[in-house]
């Protein structure tokens, strides 16, 4: 190890969060090279600077929709790692969706590797669950209900009940309790803190319970609005 390449290196890292911090995407472009390989998140398409990206005019386009989406409120580096070539971080980050008014504090982790004195490969990855309800303009209870419905697809070839009752068996403590609709189907009903059913409906708890959710979509209860 290279001492004064690896101070060198921090630095360059340390410059960059700076030059974030009072927008200046142009010096961030300068410390990278012409065939960057810059990724944020995954490949998902939950937040809109998500995805890989290549080459600086891509990578700025990162921070333009990542500045359009959140506004940030916090970025505090807590730890620097390194060798000659590459750099670990970890940021306390705070941001605020623009367009949902949700706010979130987490964790980012922060993968720089350099090539003679520029960084060619970046990678970052964050808490995408909490990202995606963030920035998500659905309701908690719209949410599992798309939940629901989607994962009924897949199982429209299972015998409901019997499917219930295995999830029950998997999950634990919720004994279920046999009731009859008014078309006299038996259906569950499941006994324990996270879930309240009637002959027809099933209200959430606060938390959003997407296995209740799950459930009621597999056995045909109507979620409320």
């Amino acid at each position: 190890m290279t001492p004064g390449t690896t101070n060198d290196n921090i630095k360059t890292v340390e410059a960059i969060y700076d030059a974030f911090g009072r927008g200046d995407v142009g010096f961030i472009l300068d410390q990278l090279t012409d065939d960057i390989d810059w990724s944020s998140g995954s490949e998902s398409s939950i937040a809109p600077w998500y995805g890989v990206r290549h080459g600086k005019a891509e990578t700025a386009e990162f921070f333009k929709q990542l500045g359009e989406a959140v506004s940030v409120t916090e970025f505090t580096p807590l730890a620097f790692a390194s060798n000659d070539t590459d750099v670990m971080t970890v940021i306390r980050f705070a941001m605020t969706s623009t367009q949902t008014g949700r706010s979130g504090v987490m964790n980012l982790h922060h993968w720089w590797r350099f090539r003679e004195a520029k960084i060619y490969h970046y990678r970052g990855t964050e808490d995408t669950a909490q990202t995606a309800q963030l920035l998500s303009t659905e309701s908690e209870a719209q949410r599992g209900r798309k939940d629901g419905q989607e994962w009924t697809k897949t199982l429209a070839t299972q015998a409901e009940l019997e499917f219930i009752h295995t999830l029950n068996d998997q999950l634990g403590n919720w004994p279920p309790v046999q009731r009859t609709t008014t078309e006299g189907s038996t259906i569950p009903t499941f006994i324990g803190q996270r879930t309240h059913t009637t002959l027809t409906s099933v209200t959430l708890d606060a938390t959003n319970d997407y296995w209740m959710a799950f459930i009621c979509a597999v056995a045909g209860i109507n979620l409320p609005n």
